[in-house]
């Protein structure tokens, strides 16, 4: 359930540009890159070069579950704004599966699951690089992505990686602390009129919440495992996740969720449905949950706790 447990491999892959950019450990064996490599004749390879090889490098720590193919897929279908192969659910799914092997040290099963896990990675990368695709070359990016995760020796070494990319970071850092700065304008016009509605709570954390059917039963703890039905929207009304949507009430344990969620879930016994309103700093904060969820978003969760063990 994305929405409401970031599941820890797919949170490493889903990389920012600025994260691909800064602090990569120096590649072993490096060697400069020959003047006449065809794939760095240009500005916009030598970026695109620089992103993919630091990019891979971090995606080779789940080598064992990467398809390559695959993922250099799901970044074109992201780039081309084509239907993902996947839907969300089945990109969650194989984020779970492979975390869950991962976990217990076992080796990659021998079905489609490393196709399924990098294809959903990829999606992930895709649409963070989306803002500067016009600025990189493709090819030159799938070079890049292939000799870091295959640890190849770089094309590029750091330095002049570091030299390539300086001014599309600085340009990103501007438009990332402008963006901040305008989502969290937005997060705290958007909480200042819900907290004037009739019925709604704030609590001293800055979770609101609204009351919308009481029940009597027991009270669920963060350690509880509960069984709920709940629709997640952004603040404008937007659906990013549906346990109604799917026909089947999510069951997990409570602890593991979103800290406004655990908060909100908390304050019901079993046969209640509240509307619960989560500030960014209970939410996801600055980091935000792409691509469904930008920075600094206000979550709203129509939650209905069915039972709790």
């Amino acid at each position: 359930m994305r929405a409401l447990a970031l599941h820890w491999l797919a949170a490493t892959a889903a990389l920012s540009l600025l994260g691909a950019c800064a602090g990569q450990p120096s590649a072993p064996a490096a060697t400069a890159a020959a003047p006449a490599d065809p794939l760095l004749a240009s500005e916009a390879q030598r970026r695109g070069y620089a992103v993919g090889y630091n990019t891979g490098t971090r995606v080779q720590l789940m080598k064992a579950y990467l398809s390559l193919p695959d993922f250099d897929q799901a970044v074109d279908d992201a780039w081309q704004n084509r239907l993902p192969r996947l839907n969300a659910e089945e990109r969650d799914r194989a984020s779970s599966e492979v975390a869950s092997r991962a976990r217990a040290g076992l080796a990659p099963a021998q079905d489609d699951l490393a196709a399924r896990f990098s294809y959903a990675i990829g999606l992930d990368v895709g649409a963070n690089l989306k803002p500067v695709q016009e600025r990189l070359d493709e090819p030159s990016l799938r070079a890049g992505i292939e000799d870091g995760v295959q640890q190849r020796p770089p094309r590029l070494d750091q330095a002049a990686r570091e030299q390539a990319l300086a001014p599309l970071v600085a340009e990103l850092h501007a438009r990332r602390a402008q963006t901040l700065h305008d989502s969290e304008v937005r997060a705290e016009t958007f909480l200042a009129a819900n907290a004037r509605r009739p019925g709604v709570i704030t609590t001293a954390s800055g979770l609101q919440y609204e009351v919308l059917k009481q029940g009597r039963g027991r009270l669920p703890s963060a350690d509880s495992r509960i069984t709920v039905h709940y629709t997640g929207s952004l603040a404008d009304g937007q659906v990013f996740d549906d346990s109604r949507g799917r026909g089947q009430p999510a069951s997990f344990i409570l602890g593991k969720t979103l800290k406004g969620f655990v908060e909100g879930v908390e304050l019901m016994p079993v046969g209640s449905r509240y509307r619960l309103v989560l500030p960014p700093a209970l939410a996801y904060g600055d980091r935000g949950a792409p691509p469904k969820i930008d920075p600094n978003e206000v979550l709203v969760f129509d939650v209905e706790l069915i039972a709790t063990e």
